[in-house]
């Protein structure tokens, strides 16, 4: 979930997170380029919202309290999907850009979470749409 981004991203590549760490490496970005890493790393790699870096349950929070809000919201994300396991459709597209500009909107799907098959590969873009709890 939101894999560290600071020490950790010119760390040897043993001491990283990345494909082949295990059977299938399902990597979650919420806090991009901030605490988390922006580097695409896993088998798939889900970026929510605002290319996985601001969410939207944390912007009530004062600037202090961001980075970490951010940094933790993946664990959230992914614990609502056990109950709701059809929560979060994501969208294969190469980048943010392409994304948010409707210009993947024939791509591939999978779900994000619990419910995610563990067969689709690549980068993947989805939006939330929660309040902070």
């Amino acid at each position: 979930m939101d894999p560290a981004g600071p020490c950790f991203t010119k760390a040897a590549l043993e001491e990283q997170l990345r494909s082949g760490n295990a059977e299938y490496v399902e990597v979650y970005h919420c806090n991009a380029g901030h605490l988390g890493t922006n580097n695409v790393i896993g088998d798939i790699d889900f970026f929510f919202n605002e290319e996985g870096k601001i969410q939207p349950d944390c912007r009530s929070l004062s600037d202090d309290d961001l980075d970490k809000c951010y940094h933790k919201v993946c664990v959230k994300y992914w614990t609502r999907t056990v109950h709701q396991p059809n929560l979060f459709s994501a969208l294969a597209c190469p980048t943010y850009k392409a994304f948010s500009e409707g210009r993947c909107n024939n791509s591939k799907t999978t779900m994000a979470g619990h419910s995610n098959p563990g067969n689709a590969t690549g980068i993947f873009y989805l939006l939330t749409e929660f309040d902070q709890e």
